[in-house]
């Protein structure tokens, strides 16, 4: 590079140098420049030459791929997206995220500066198309933006007969939480009642002393095998950021147990909710209830999360009068990619999938086989492949053989039976995942109130919610007699 006569160096079609008495500079270098930069310097002394690659701390790639909204309200929506390709922690230090009403040119920054991989964002129009795009960000410049989402459009303010708004739903800032071994859980909270007991833990209602905020905790006593597990949860449970899934909040760890602190769901199970006797149960709820689930699990797949233990017992309502829907319990949840070679032998024997049985490789179609038993139940209070004993019920899933052939089906659509159908595939490769479940007619009909309105029995799925908490008592006391030392 001769400083000297000022010539203007053009590396490719898109690359100048600008020079002044005391420096040159190329402008717009493009990525393929950034692994190494050659550097000649000549002048009537002599030669000289240097390797430069600070290229590669720069302005950061555009996130990849299309933002998911889902989650969609009258004025708000909730938006997920992934990191650049070839990320960094260090390459993004924020994300911009921009909005387009229906067919204007023009896209409006909507939130500056979002930490997260997701958003809640608010304010919106009803009746309204959007789009949504997504620009990364740090200390050198902003990305390029992503590919646009799909247009959506944002619902009428209609009032339903049923309850789907969230005026009662917990909003809560979220934090990274990290394990605490200095402060006792019990000089931070009060513990209130129990409200769940499990294999892995009992659960408690309990208010923070400071604000008087309430939660629950899982208190679990545990040794040095089971501390490991209970971490992994919560670097699950970390990365997870939805309305649909419950929120970690507080972690502690004593020498005989740990305790995490997480978002109070105080309304009970999904299937609790639709059998108590002032509740109407349509297959129009159904549909928004499915909807949510669906809407949870897309989430974690997106996140590589496989839940692997889906079932009613871990679908909870957030209120009373709300039917709006929590995915909790993530102990057996496990980090997972496609390509990756994962397998796992444990689950629920009515809702797991053929291949955990046969111990061949998972995937994220395996929580949908849990999906499509969980619509198959809720749709008809009957369990398609429950035997006489776990061992009979596990052979039946195996063979994955149901129908439809009960008399409560002539009430249901044939769109929400192909749906179920879709779902419980024994060829995995064949199972719809998350987003085609949400493209499915039955699942994205525009007008939802115009699905089937007609009054559903709930006598089965009382019969089916007796028949689980037995199981599990019948698990607890089997669990304590082996605890219990023999004399």
């Amino acid at each position: 590079m001769d400083t000297t006569e000022h010539k203007e160096i053009k590396l490719d079609d898109q690359t100048n140098k600008v020079t002044d008495s005391k420096a040159s500079c190329i402008t717009a270098v493009s990525k393929t420049h950034a692994h190494e930069m050659n550097i000649h310097l000549t002048n009537n002394v002599g030669i000289d030459k240097a390797a430069n690659n600070n290229y590669r701390d720069s302005v950061p790639d555009a996130p990849s791929g299309r933002p998911l909204v889902s989650a969609k309200e009258k004025d708000s929506a909730y938006l997920s997206w992934c990191e650049p390709e070839h990320c960094k922690e260090s390459d993004v230090t924020h994300y911009i995220i921009e909005a387009k009403i229906g067919e204007e040119k023009t896209w409006d920054v909507v939130v500056l500066n979002c930490q997260e991989l997701s958003c809640h964002i608010q304010g919106l129009k009803p009746s309204t198309a959007y789009q949504f795009r997504i620009l990364a960000a740090n200390t050198h410049g902003v990305s390029s933006p992503s590919e646009p989402s799909e247009t959506f459009n944002t619902p009428e303010p209609l009032i339903l007969t049923s309850d789907y708004k969230h005026e009662n739903e917990l909003h809560l800032a979220t934090r990274l939480v990290t394990v605490n071994t200095s402060d006792k859980f019990e000089d931070l909270y009060d513990v209130e009642k129990e409200v769940g007991k499990g294999k892995f833990g009992v659960v408690y209602k309990c208010k923070h002393k400071s604000d008087g905020t309430v939660w629950a905790a899982k208190v679990v006593r545990c040794r040095a095998k089971e501390k490991i597990a209970l971490k992994r949860e919560i670097d699950i449970m970390n990365r997870l950021r939805h309305p649909k899934i419950l929120l970690l909040w507080d972690a502690f760890e004593s020498p005989r147990q740990m305790v995490l602190v997480m978002e109070f769901v105080g309304a009970g199970e999904l299937f609790e909710r639709v059998v108590a006797d002032d509740f109407v149960l349509t297959e129009n709820d159904c549909i928004h209830f499915m909807q949510q689930i669906c809407e949870g699990v897309n989430y974690m797949h997106l996140k590589n999360i496989l839940h692997l233990d889906l079932k009613p017992e871990n679908i909870l309502c957030i209120a009373e009068d709300s039917n709006r829907i929590k995915i909790i319990d993530f102990g057996l949840a496990q980090f997972h990619k496609d390509g990756q070679s994962t397998k796992v032998l444990f689950g629920t024997p009515e809702f797991i999938a053929p291949e955990v049985i046969n111990y061949d490789e998972i995937g994220f179609v395996t929580d949908m086989w849990s999906v499509g038993v969980i619509c198959y139940v809720l749709l008809s209070g009957l369990s398609p492949f429950l035997g006489d004993s776990d061992s009979e019920t596990l052979s039946n899933v195996t063979i994955g053989e149901y129908d439809f052939d009960d008399e409560v089906f002539e009430e249901i659509s044939n769109l929400a039976k192909d749906f179920i159908s879709s779902l419980l595939v024994k060829k995995k490769e064949k199972r719809l995942l998350t987003k085609q479940c949400l493209e499915h007619p039955w699942l994205s009909q525009d007008d939802i109130d115009g699905a089937p309105r007609k009054r559903l029995s709930t006598e089965r799925l009382k019969k089916f919610m007796i028949r689980r908490k037995w199981l599990t008592m019948r698990e607890l006391m089997s669990l304590l007699r082996r605890a219990v030392p023999k004399s």
